[in-house]
């Protein structure tokens, strides 16, 4: 019963609804979603990839609606330099560790591109402008999200343990985890 259940596509989104309006916590649900798709796969794979593009730039969409504008500017004014600072520094330090070990350049560079912008939408933009093969944009986007998925359950634990206050954590946080 439980393959035939696993294999109904409505089923999984019935269960991706419920789960969603559970409301829990963004790194229990992502570890929820990669348990359960590497133990009985995913029946809506296609679906899924195509979904999930466009849900994922709404989502950012309707996020910035909820923040006010003039909190946004002075934000983006007074963190300008360490966004500049960190960018260079991600892609110079992608670049050589590319180099390094020998990683083909387009994996280096999606990689590199996506720790220091925004993660999959950095790489989704850059592929096409590089002319990446599938198999290296699957590479890099697996390599940045697996590195997210760790950040969301590790930096908790780690901020708490370096003694960090709000604003420190939120910063640090920003700065390296972007899906």
């Amino acid at each position: 019963q439980l393959k035939i259940l696993t294999a109904n596509k409505w089923a999984w989104y019935a269960g991706a609804a419920l789960l969603s309006a559970m409301r829990v916590s963004p790194a229990v649900a992502l570890v929820t979603g990669m348990a359960l798709t590497l133990t009985l796969g995913n029946p809506c794979a296609k679906d899924t990839a195509k979904a999930s593009k466009y849900i994922l730039q709404y989502a950012i969409v309707l996020l910035g609606f909820g923040l006010e504008i003039g909190t946004v500017l002075r934000t983006g004014l007074h963190s300008s330099y360490i966004t500049l600072t960190s960018i260079s520094f991600t892609l110079c330090a992608g670049y050589a560790i590319g180099r390094v070990f020998n990683i083909g350049k387009d994996i280096a560079v999606l990689i590199s591109g996506g720790t220091a912008i925004c993660g999959g939408s950095a790489i989704a933009a850059l592929a096409p402008a590089i002319g990446a093969s599938r198999s290296d944009t699957a590479i890099a986007l697996a390599v940045v999200f697996l590195l997210n998925a760790a950040a969301l359950v590790l930096f908790p634990q780690v901020g708490h343990m370096l003694g960090m206050n709000q604003e420190s954590f939120g910063l640090w946080s920003a700065m390296a985890i972007h899906d």
